[in-house]
């Protein structure tokens, strides 16, 4: 059970710094706080899943930092085409849209944006997990334990109260469209 609860901390810091990510860049960019996610919380299970997968996948390739740079490309591209699809077809929105952009495939995935993913892929193996892991070691398991069933639970909770009040959050209310045009950055 102890490597699942490994598993389920990095889940929420990759959530939570996926999510920081986004404010930040959006910060800049346009200059405003934008939750783009499409959960209320402070959290983008985006990239908290892709980071727990690359994390799972790399124990067998640590050693090959090209075979986890291709991993994670081909990884989050699937998962960033996949989660764009998904939100499309349910929420009848584009959280982010690369269409205008040079070598995109539908708008959902673009070269450029993966070749970037792919880098953090090997930050995430080689800087973030190596911290995350002396972090979990050091915190005492039961306290471990109730920590991540609060998580869980309020994770849980925002999941149902999102997909019951669609029209709640930034996200939801704005068509998020994304053109990182390579000429006006």
């Amino acid at each position: 059970m102890k490597k699942y609860k490994f598993y389920i901390l990095c889940f929420f810091i990759f959530s939570l710094l996926g999510w920081l990510w986004e404010v930040i860049f959006n910060l800049v960019r346009v200059g405003e706080f934008i939750n783009s996610g499409t959960l209320v919380g402070p959290w983008l299970p985006i990239y908290g899943w892709s980071g727990v997968i690359i994390v799972f996948i790399s124990e067998k390739i640590k050693k090959n930092p090209l075979m986890i740079y291709i991993t994670s490309f081909i990884l989050f591209g699937v998962i960033e085409y996949g989660t764009s699809f998904y939100l499309e077809k349910v929420h009848h929105l584009k959280w982010w849209d690369y269409s205008e952009n040079f070598l995109n495939i539908n708008g959902r995935i673009w070269i450029i944006g993966l070749l970037f993913y792919a880098l953090i892929g090997l930050i995430i193996v080689y800087s973030v997990v190596p911290i995350i892991k002396k972090i979990y070691n050091r915190i005492n398991p039961k306290t471990l334990s109730y920590i991540l069933i609060i998580l869980i639970s309020i994770h849980i909770v925002d999941f149902v109260y999102s997909t019951l009040n669609p029209e709640r959050g930034a996200a939801k209310h704005t068509k998020i469209s994304i053109n990182y045009n390579l000429k006006t950055m």
